[in-house]
């Protein structure tokens, strides 16, 4: 295995000896219309002869424009697990520490106000493409926004989008925005910036995990379920419908045994309709939406309806390159009779130093 390296402003800090303690890496995707997150890590080093000093003419700060200037960790493995920017050196004198705070690059965009006007309807995916290259923003997965696009392209889903500069709305709120009117998961994964639209799954899986005789486990599963996340309905409003918002039991009704069953859980409303600031095209858009919301919170949806289930373990840090954000994972569990239950990786923290990993995973939809 190789040294790991902390680079920044062309210095490995490693190499230099001043890593005191990397912290664990914390990442997660958001759930339903959760907020986007911009992650961050803190990182502890020895301040030897005011290194970090920023006024002091010895230190490597000196003189230089740190704010917001690159920084990456590579572990052992030579994997990247972080990409972000500076934003702040906190020193501390009397036990001569500098913490050094850190942000992905998506938090540089948090003020930046934008406008943006759609030349012809597009999908969500193909919007947050669009907005991206006219910003300059390039720290993104491409392929997911690709992938998403083509799938809302599939379901024929489309809208606009009007944004003015006067409207005072940034980069990251419009991300966010798109994610929620394209049923995406909009998060930040090392350094990148992906957008996931929800659909069955189809493929296969990094792992098969076995809780009865499988040493990779260091504790059993601790189980529960994803009730107050269920969506059953939706009210959503689009270009010409004249404020009469589509509802579930206009459209494709798929709730319905749900809502029998549960009452009604309805989707927070969507201001789509026309001349808004985000105008959906048509009921076909309005139904595509509202129906990634409602198939992607149940199991079992048309006949035995249920929430997803939510679990959380820990696992030993050799296998984390089968375990990252997004990843998926068979799971056989005695104590609840399952048999390759699929889960997805919805939220892990990777300690180094303890040689673990904790994953919070959300049972998958087929």
């Amino acid at each position: 295995m190789a040294v790991p390296q902390l680079l920044w402003l062309g210095q490995d800090l490693y190499a230099l000896g001043l890593v005191e303690k990397i912290p664990d890496t914390i990442e997660r995707i958001t759930f339903n219309r959760d907020l986007l997150i911009a992650s961050n890590m803190v990182y502890e080093c020895k301040n030897i002869d005011d290194f970090f000093s920023t006024g002091n003419s010895a230190s490597m700060l000196n003189g230089t424009d740190w704010l917001y200037s690159d920084i990456e960790y590579i572990n052992e493995d030579g994997i990247t697990t972080w990409s972000g920017i500076v934003t702040n050196i906190r020193c501390n004198h009397r036990e001569k520490k500098a913490y050094i705070e850190t942000k992905d690059n998506l938090f540089s965009f948090r003020d930046k106000y934008i406008s943006y006007t759609s030349s012809d309807w597009e999908t969500a995916a193909d919007a947050a493409l669009n907005i991206m290259s006219q910003e300059s923003y390039t720290a993104y997965d491409a392929k997911s926004f690709q992938d998403s696009a083509n799938y809302l392209d599939s379901l024929s889903a489309y809208l606009k989008v009007k944004i003015n500069i006067e409207d005072n709305v940034t980069l990251f709120q419009t991300l966010e925005q798109l994610g929620i009117f394209g049923g995406a998961d909009v998060y930040s994964h090392l350094g990148q910036t992906y957008f996931k639209v929800w659909k069955p799954h189809t493929g296969g899986v990094s792992l098969t995990l076995n809780t009865n005789r499988d040493n990779r486990l260091k504790n059993a599963p601790i189980v529960n379920y994803l009730e107050p996340q269920m969506i059953n309905d939706y009210d959503i409003d689009y270009d010409g419908s004249l404020g009469v918002p589509l509802t579930d039991s206009a459209g494709g009704n798929i709730g319905s045994v749900s809502r029998s069953k549960y009452g009604t859980r309805g989707l927070e409303p969507m201001n789509t309709g026309t001349g808004s600031m985000y105008t959906f095209k048509d009921s076909t858009t309005a139904q595509a939406i509202g129906e990634i919301y409602i198939n992607r919170s149940h199991y079992a949806l048309s006949t035995q309806p249920r929430p997803l289930v939510k679990i959380q373990f820990n696992l030993d840090i050799k296998f984390k390159q089968y375990i990252t954000l997004g990843s998926k994972f068979k799971l056989n569990l005695t104590d609840e009779n399952w048999t390759d239950k699929i889960f997805e990786v919805y939220e892990f923290r990777r300690g180094e130093d303890r040689q673990n990993i904790n994953i919070v995973a959300y049972e998958v939809v087929a």
